[in-house]
């Protein structure tokens, strides 16, 4: 959540929205292996993006973050840590912001999570 803010859309009616860089809806597909009981090694790859969208305006920004991260188990908290390779990081826009796209260079990232287990399907993630 938060960030920087990449781009601020104002509506007529005196609203604004932002697309900030933290922020957004992930669509992620991962691979996990187990190295022993406590701890194991997670691979995913995300689709995540955010839209500010008026009647003359819409803006999305969108990446694909990968990652490794290696998790320990103890009851029902995990501890995740590892690395996240940005990649494809497009800011877009058509009416007032002109059909433009602007790209970003890919960046790494450390990454450190908190995963408690509410039950074997379902947990709650601080990140």
């Amino acid at each position: 959540m938060g960030g920087d803010s990449l781009a601020k859309v104002n509506f007529f009616n005196g609203y604004d929205d932002s697309i900030k860089a933290g922020e957004g809806i992930s669509v992620s597909f991962g691979y996990e292996v187990d190295i022993s009981e406590t701890l194991f090694v997670k691979f995913s790859a995300v689709f995540k993006f955010d839209l500010v969208s008026a009647d003359n305006v819409d803006v999305d920004f969108t990446r694909f973050p990968l990652s490794v991260m290696f998790i320990m188990k103890q009851k029902n908290l995990h501890i995740d840590v590892g690395l996240t390779q940005y990649i494809g990081v497009e800011l877009s826009g058509d009416g007032f912001f002109n059909s433009n796209t602007i790209e970003f260079e890919d960046a790494t990232g450390f990454v450190i999570q908190l995963d408690y287990l509410l039950n074997e399907h379902a947990y709650l993630v601080s990140n």
